[in-house]
């Protein structure tokens, strides 16, 4: 029997797989539109409504919107907003930082992926983290196959941003995912070999690590995580599916439109079947 939290062990003999397929593939989609409206002179807000828009348009609801009292339709953190940074009229420059997280309930289950884009030309600096923050993830989805643990997939999280010589927010991390938006068990991007829960085939959850020059971090009033003045952060969130095989990334870019560019990705092992 499927307890209320976790998806079963067996793969998916209720059938529910497809609608986080279609959640997972929305969710994408969203994140493959907006990238063409991402440029100097829009505000955060005009992305903000024009997700919102897409969303409702396809027959989703935008998750993040009055969650936990968040008062807006996606998360767009720019610079040293690591998280949860709130669309406002903040015009966007040339060289910004730009994160954007779309999370969807569509069908009755969610969707959930972030990427961090450029406005207009990046610094070396601002490309060197925001690879550091992608190839983190990817580190970690190789890792994501049944027999594996969850420290497994943190570890190699932890270690691919230690050899970049960058620092992970330690305090956020990524979640089970699928009737609810965040469930147990957390998904931290650090941890031990061989630890922590073993996957299954069936299991649905997020790895999402945040990436910054500085590991310090403050959280504003109005809920947005900052890391130290003046230091960027990048992240990248994909929400997986543990196969019999390996794994599925079901927020995979369906027009592989990978932002930002000039960034080449982490070389997929075939077992994943598709690419960002």
């Amino acid at each position: 029997m499927r307890s209320a939290n976790f998806f079963p062990v067996r793969l998916d003999p209720e059938g529910h797989i497809p609608k986080m397929r279609a959640a997972g593939r929305l969710a994408a989609e969203v994140l493959d539109a907006v990238a063409l409206k991402i440029k100097e002179g829009v505000t955060t807000e005009e992305l903000n409504q024009f997700c919102h828009e897409m969303m409702v348009e396809r027959g989703a609801e935008p998750a993040m919107l009055d969650y936990q009292g968040f008062p807006k339709s996606i998360c767009t953190s720019v610079n040293h907003v690591a998280a949860h940074g709130i669309p406002s009229q903040q015009v966007l420059v040339d060289g910004d930082v730009l994160k954007v997280d779309v999370s969807l309930k569509l069908d009755g289950v969610y969707g959930d992926n972030c990427r961090t884009y450029f406005v207009g030309t990046p610094s070396a600096q601002a490309q060197a983290l925001t690879t550091a923050a992608y190839n983190a993830l990817m580190a970690g989805i190789n890792k994501v196959m049944p027999g594996r643990t969850l420290g497994d997939v943190g570890h190699a999280v932890e270690l691919r941003v230690a050899e970049e010589g960058y620092q992970l927010i330690r305090d956020f991390g990524g979640h089970f995912i699928g009737y609810k938006l965040h469930m147990p068990p957390e998904v931290p991007s650090f941890g031990e070999p061989n630890e922590g829960l073993v996957l299954r085939p069936g299991m649905i959850f997020t790895i999402e690590p945040i990436v910054a020059e500085n590991e310090e971090w403050t959280m504003q009033h109005n809920g947005e995580v900052h890391v130290a003045k003046g230091r960027l952060a990048a992240q990248f969130e994909h929400t997986v599916l543990v196969t019999e095989r390996g794994c599925e990334i079901l927020t995979s870019s369906p027009k592989n439109m990978y932002v930002p560019n000039a960034i080449r990705p982490y070389v997929l092992n075939h077992r994943h079947g598709n690419a960002l």
